[in-house]
């Protein structure tokens, strides 16, 4: 049933082939669809397994109640790096920049928060550089790093 609303809504979006060009053309404002309603299936309102009835319940009236902006953090987090802010946050107006939620922005090398409707998450990656714990969390490496894990699920 999941993947045939998502390959409904696909051919939705798609827009025939131009003549003699091999892509298809998808319009810029609903190129990620797809991604969107592939995210709301795994979400806990419309996932069919390892979820308990007033679990699902809560999730589908978060869907119906919240913000906008609220659901879309539901569906696809933020996330920010931390280890670079120095050099890629000029304004300090706005919001930092983002990167897209792939697990190859995830370097050993950087610290990163994710942003979810519910939890701020700070993800650091063993190799970090000293300069960014010492400043951030005044310890000398990462291994001096006490293990928090406040608020997180242990499943």
């Amino acid at each position: 049933m999941q993947l045939s609303i998502l390959l409904s809504n696909i051919g939705l979006i798609i827009v025939p082939r131009r003549k003699g060009s091999g892509q298809l053309m998808v319009p810029t404002n609903q190129r990620l669809l797809p991604l969107y309603i592939s995210s709301i299936l795994k979400s806990k309102a419309f996932r069919l397994q390892n979820v308990s009835v007033d679990d699902r319940y809560f999730s589908m009236l978060q869907f119906k109640t919240l913000p906008i902006e609220d659901i879309m953090l539901m569906i696809y987090p933020r996330l920010f790096p931390l280890h670079n802010l120095a050099e890629t946050w000029t304004d300090k107006n706005s919001v930092p920049p983002r990167l897209s939620l792939t697990a190859e922005k995830l370097t050993r090398q950087g610290a990163f928060l994710l942003q979810t409707h519910e939890h701020f998450i700070i993800w650091i990656g063993r190799h970090v550089s000293e300069i960014f714990v010492n400043s951030v969390y005044n310890t000398r490496t990462y291994n001096d790093l006490p293990e928090l894990r406040v608020g997180l699920d242990h499943h």
